[in-house]
């Protein structure tokens, strides 16, 4: 079912916006940039789906955009008819939140060569289609780190919703930076499947704390709050915060959070569009350019040794200039998880 937001006029360019203060001024000729936001989950979901929402808002906001949005789960179609009308009502920019849009994308892309498009999570690329991915290794290898450092029993589980390159990827950068602090520092890996459900998640971190792991890094999308949960209810058990900081969830056990910053991104890609600048492309969202970031749960500063504290900062600086790699070039891809799950679910 179509789920549009009320549609808000106008939009301005952004010289425009500079020379009035950022007030919402209106040209009399101008027509509005209309921007359509398709994600896999609700808006509120306290992760990805939320972020890419509220940068919509930003749009409405400091652009005047008239915009909307709507939810489309992949497992359960009609992700190609909810671009296609969009496309039809003569939308200029529509942003796709999830990898598994990628295709249909591409396709309705190539039907409407006037509109810009922009998949979150993919890579594919057209003249008028942008993909983002994410280098989600940078900031993991740095909760490694941490992780290393908080741990006391040297093991940990990651969950991800599915192994996708980015999060099996996260998943081994994470485990060497556990090893700069702890050389004994283990960690698996498993796969619910579902990004979204909390079901699984939450019943694999319980098992894993049964089983002795005293960290769970996860990648997941709502699924992580169940996940955040169930490290609350243990003793002695940290966690992490991902796509947005989670810290206060739990405060007392989220030590960092991997956010992705897109208020910004949004911003440049809307402006391009108004100003017939929009070119497609692959973007690769990194510490470096700021729209990754790793941040700390400042109430763990106590529990931070100083020399993992020294670590985390000289780590972060490394990657940035580009003197660490935190992965080796050929990683392979991981097997095929056999874990049980619910229907698949975004991202």
């Amino acid at each position: 079912m179509m789920r549009l937001t009320t549609m808000i006029a106008l939009c301005v360019g952004g010289a425009l916006l500079a020379g009035c203060g950022g007030g919402r001024t209106k040209l009399p000729d101008e027509p509005p940039l209309g921007v359509a936001l398709i994600t896999p989950d609700i808006e509120d979901d306290r992760s990805i789906n939320q972020i890419a929402y509220n940068s919509l808002q930003v749009l409405k906001d400091r652009l005047l955009a008239k915009v909307s949005h709507d939810v489309v789960r992949p497992d359960e179609g009609g992700i190609e008819s909810s671009i296609r009308y969009y496309a039809k009502q003569n939308v200029q920019l529509i942003i796709c939140n999830s990898s598994r849009y990628q295709s249909s994308v591409r396709q309705v892309a190539r039907q409407f060569p006037k509109i810009a498009f922009v998949v979150i999570g993919g890579q594919a690329t057209e003249d008028n289609l942008m993909s983002v991915s994410f280098r989600f290794e940078e900031p993991a290898y740095l909760c490694g780190i941490l992780a290393g450092g908080l741990t006391k029993k040297g093991r940990a589980v990651c969950i991800g919703g599915e192994a996708q390159p980015f999060v099996y990827r996260s998943f081994a950068a994470f485990a060497n930076g556990g090893r700069v602090i702890d050389k004994y520092f283990k960690s698996k890996e498993v796969y619910t499947k579902n990004w979204i459900d909390g079901r699984i998640s939450q019943k694999l971190a319980d098992k894993a704390i049964k089983d002795g792991a005293d960290i769970i890094f996860p990648i997941l999308h709502r699924a992580n709050l169940k996940v955040i949960d169930e490290v609350k209810a243990a003793d002695g058990v940290y966690t992490f915060g991902v796509f947005s900081n989670q810290m206060a969830e739990a405060s007392s056990v989220v030590a960092a959070s991997i956010v992705v910053r897109l208020d910004d991104f949004f911003l440049d890609v809307a402006r391009s569009v108004q100003g017939g600048r929009f070119k497609g492309k692959h973007v690769v969202f990194t510490l470096k350019n700021g729209n990754l970031d790793f941040v700390i749960n400042p109430g763990m500063n106590l529990e931070i040794e100083a020399r993992v504290r020294n670590r985390l900062a000289s780590a972060k600086e490394r990657i940035i200039s580009g003197t660490l790699k935190v992965l080796k070039d050929d990683l392979p891809a991981p097997p095929k998880s056999g874990e049980p799950s619910l229907t698949p679910v975004g991202p």
